[in-house]
């Protein structure tokens, strides 16, 4: 992940890739293409992506002839409603099949502007994530014994408040959800403390996950811790907090668009009401 003044690029994974262009080549997005350092631009629509070649198949908008880029390797630019993407590859022509290819690299990068960076969202709003622990996961022996004589403390009533438990077929499930601090399209933090801790910690990643915002639900089928570090909360002098970083995987580019213009709407109405503010100082 990388940034500079005007926003924030992060690398997809395969997966993301054969998704992202299939549906650009379905909804027939315009790609533009150049070579490194030109301003010369061809216009194109994508036609076709074969994900086990990694060639993009284009067809041409503009009038002219893009001669210039055969044998090249060129830089690429399409977009999707609030989301762009970059990507560089070899560009040649099929003579036989009469179309234009791009053989893309492995590197290809969503773009997030500065100003959807992210969003803080406690306590303002409602945003939850919903994890499903691991089969193997069991709840420490302490707390069960606690919530079954009912002598919980503090924080051991707060961690059985996140926990849920099903059983179906004879197996049992646990499910744990934290309220989010602050959301951008590529990630979200959270804080925990010591109990969730053992099961919360860097680079561990949990399947199926679902994200509630303000009534809204997002499907997650990946999402990976990144870091997990030293909090310290003001009004719980004592406690031992730590915050969490998670990154959001495997989005298909539906989700994707939908959470962006989720976190987008919000962060402009907090601007403007914050420029209300302001107004009424």
């Amino acid at each position: 992940m990388a940034e500079n003044q005007e926003g924030q690029f992060s690398l997809l994974n395969a997966g993301e890739v054969a998704s992202r262009f299939n549906e650009f080549c379905k909804s027939g997005e315009k790609v533009v293409v150049w070579s490194k350092g030109s301003n010369e631009k061809f216009e194109f629509r994508a036609h076709a992506f074969n994900k086990d070649q990694s060639l993009l198949e284009v067809s041409l908008i503009d009038a002219k002839e893009p001669k210039v880029l055969f044998g090249l390797n060129v830089l690429g630019q399409t977009s999707q409603k609030t989301l762009q993407y970059f990507f560089s590859g070899q560009f040649s022509f099929d003579k036989m099949n009469h179309v234009y290819l791009i053989k893309l690299t492995d590197k290809i990068f969503k773009f997030e502007k500065r100003k959807n960076f992210r969003l803080s969202t406690f306590p303002r709003h409602q945003v939850k994530l919903h994890l499903n622990l691991p089969e193997d996961f069991q709840p420490p022996t302490n707390v069960l014994n606690l919530a079954k004589r009912g002598e919980q403390t503090k924080l051991f009533k707060s961690f059985l408040e996140m926990l849920h438990q099903t059983k179906s077929g004879g197996k049992t499930s646990y499910e744990i959800n934290f309220r989010i601090q602050d959301i951008s399209i590529n990630g979200l933090s959270f804080i925990i403390g010591d109990l969730e801790k053992k099961f919360i910690f860097e680079n561990i990643h949990f399947e199926k996950a679902l994200l509630e915002f303000n009534e809204e639900e997002f499907s997650i089928p990946k999402i990976r811790v990144v870091y997990v570090m030293d909090y310290i909360d003001p009004s719980k002098p004592g406690t031992k907090l730590y915050k969490v970083g998670m990154q959001l995987m495997n989005l298909d580019l539906e989700t994707d668009n939908r959470l962006s213009m989720k976190i987008s709407k919000e962060l402009r109405e907090s601007d403007m009401n914050k420029v209300f503010e302001d107004f009424l100082k």
